[in-house]
């Protein structure tokens, strides 16, 4: 059937590999690279080039992608269509999100909707916010949960908004504070994280003036951590990078408090039953997560 060489030959580019494309789809390797084969041969032209250094996709490969990511998306809608119809509680939900969300919200909401609804399948990809939104817009995902740039192709809903604490090792002159203004950080060295993720925190301060001396610059919120714990410098960190790591050092809100924005996005109106029940409970489940804290 060619809808499943379809599927095979999207399976392999997302996945980089026929042998990862075959444990996703259940097939043994040998029968998804036949199967790319096969519309090679159908269609004759080449769609992979196969070298020792890996799988990268051909010129016609590349131009026929985005309509064989297409027909894979509206086969996967037409299914859900009937499965509506029909009450089955099965389906598939691509989620595309930043790590903070898959590391602290995903394990809690997705037991609960496995739980509740067992027949319903999870595909997670862990990306930035380009990276996100580019999978938005090209289908490979159904929803994401990250800080869209404004873009008038997607739809956001506002989830969550995930306060800035600045972070400073135990014992510090700063833990005399309740609140913290950003002109006090002036006389600390600042460890700065290089993520995209927050413009309201580089707005707040390019509007301030603010000249924080920055000692260092890194990505990863257990790094930042583990250096302002040995008394390297203080930071700023949303209160969910800190979920793992909060007992190592102390914190505080700023002043004014400051907050990243969370949203749950989506490309278009989504009709898939198990995208819409999951966006229907999210907001919930989350509500839930909070008060158990």
């Amino acid at each position: 059937m060619t809808i499943t060489k379809f599927r095979a030959f999207l399976a392999t580019v997302e996945c980089g590999s026929f042998t990862e494309a075959a444990k996703r789809l259940y097939y043994t390797q040998s029968a998804v690279s036949r199967m790319v084969s096969d519309l090679e041969s159908q269609w004759g032209v080449a769609l992979l080039n196969r070298k020792k250094t890996g799988l990268t996709l051909t010129p016609a490969g590349a131009a026929l992608l985005p309509y064989i990511r297409q027909i894979c998306s509206d086969e996967m809608r037409l299914n859900g269509v009937l499965q509506d119809m029909t009450g089955l509680k099965q389906g598939v939900v691509r989620l595309g999100t930043v790590t903070a969300v898959a590391n602290e919200w995903l394990p809690i909401v997705l037991k609960k909707l496995m739980q509740e609804a067992p027949g319903i399948e999870y595909e997670v990809l862990i990306g930035n916010g380009d990276v996100i939104d580019d999978w938005l817009k090209e289908d490979r995902i159904d929803v994401g949960l990250f800080t869209p740039k404004r873009d008038g192709n997607l739809n956001a809903e506002l989830l969550h908004l995930d306060e800035f604490r600045v972070i400073f090792p135990k014992e510090h002159p700063l833990s005399k504070y309740k609140k913290i203004p950003l002109r006090v950080l002036q006389d600390y060295p600042y460890i700065l994280h290089g993520a995209s993720w927050c413009k309201e925190l580089e707005n707040r301060l390019k509007h301030g003036k603010q000249r924080i001396p920055v000692r260092y610059t890194t990505v990863g919120a257990t790094s930042i951590v583990n250096l302002v714990k040995a008394g390297i410098g203080v930071s700023i960190l949303p209160e969910l990078l800190l979920e793992n790591d909060k007992a190592k050092v102390e914190s505080r809100p700023l002043d004014p408090p400051l907050y990243r924005k969370l949203f749950v996005v989506t490309h278009g109106t989504p009709t898939m039953p198990a995208v819409k029940v999951f966006l229907e409970r999210l907001p919930a489940l989350l509500k839930k997560r909070a008060k158990q804290r």
